[in-house]
């Protein structure tokens, strides 16, 4: 078994690969594939959708690395899409059902957000606002209701 190692490094600035960039696979010995495009949407996969039981991962770290992984794709029965939605995700999207034209593209759960980051960070922000906007709603609530959530001693 070879080992690379290989470091993202990402700031808001800038996106430098340190070392030969590759595929990342991770395997449960499941008969379905999920394909990310990058680690991030990966784990906010992993956050918005725990599962029972696992898939196979497939992160392609790049979309430029899809050729890398066409022969991974007969393994499965099911193999599904969390591509970006834009020009590139889609050519990626176009590639893999090339190879597997039963697999599933899941990017419309998602739309119009660019990636699942994007709709995760969405949905974080929606649940914060919700939260800032009971709590405004109970300080400016009046005197006599807000006796009704103090305890009695």
């Amino acid at each position: 078994m070879t080992v690379f190692s290989s470091y993202e490094i990402r700031s808001s600035f800038s996106k430098i690969c340190l070392g030969k960039k590759d595929i990342t696979t991770i395997k449960n010995n499941s008969a379905n594939l999920k394909v990310f495009e990058g680690f991030t949407d990966y784990l906010s996969h992993k956050i918005l959708e725990p599962e029972k039981t696992p898939s196979d991962y497939l992160i392609l770290n790049s979309v430029a690395m899809v050729h890398k992984a066409s022969g991974l794709f007969g393994n499965y029965k099911s193999v599904e899409m969390y591509l970006d939605n834009d020009r590139a995700g889609e050519q990626c999207r176009d590639s893999i059902l090339k190879i597997f034209p039963e697999a599933d593209d899941r990017s419309n759960e998602y739309f119009p957000h660019q990636d699942l980051n994007d709709f995760l960070i969405s949905q974080e922000e929606k649940t914060l606002e919700n939260k800032l906007e009971k709590n405004q709603t109970a300080i400016h609530e009046p005197e006599g209701n807000r006796n009704i959530y103090r305890r009695k001693r």
